[in-house]
C-alpha cells in the first residue's frame, strides 16, 4: 500500500500538451507531470498530488472542461486514459474510487439524540 511519502507530486511541464487520450499527463521519476495548462487549473484548486488530481477530475469535471476547452465526452475519455496511466503508481482504491469514505449522515438528528434538553 502506498503511504504519504509515496504520493506522486504534481509538476507542470510546458513541453506537454493537453490531449483527448490522457490529458497529456506523464508519470516520471516519482512525479505526475502535467501540461502547464492543466497545472494552472490544479494549482488554482490547491491540488498537489496524483490522488488529488484523480479526485478533482471526478468531482469537478465542468471546471476542467471549461478551463481546458474540452467537451464533456472527450474529457471523460481523457480521464479514463489518465487513470490508466496512473495504474501501478497510485493505489487502486483511489483510481477505482473505492477509497476510505466516511459514512454520510442522513440529515438532522432528532433533538433528543442531538443533545437537546427539551
Amino acid at each position: 500500500m502506498l503511504n504519504g511519502a509515496d504520493m506522486l507530486r504534481v509538476r507542470p511541464n510546458v513541453q506537454l500538451k493537453v490531449n483527448p487520450q490522457d490529458l497529456g499527463i506523464e508519470v516520471e521519476q516519482g512525479q505526475l507531470l502535467v501540461p502547464a495548462e492543466l497545472g494552472r487549473v490544479l494549482d488554482a484548486m490547491g491540488i498537489t498530488t496524483a490522488e488529488g488530481f484523480v479526485s478533482a477530475v471526478r468531482a469537478f469535471p465542468t471546471q476542467f472542461t471549461v478551463s481546458l476547452q474540452m467537451d464533456a465526452r472527450s474529457f471523460e475519455a481523457a480521464v479514463r486514459g489518465a487513470i490508466d496511466k496512473l495504474r501501478g503508481s497510485v493505489a487502486d482504491s483511489v483510481l477505482e474510487g473505492t477509497g476510505n469514505r466516511r459514512a454520510r449522515g442522513m440529515g438532522a438528528l432528532p433533538p433528543r439524540v442531538a443533545g437537546d434538553k427539551r
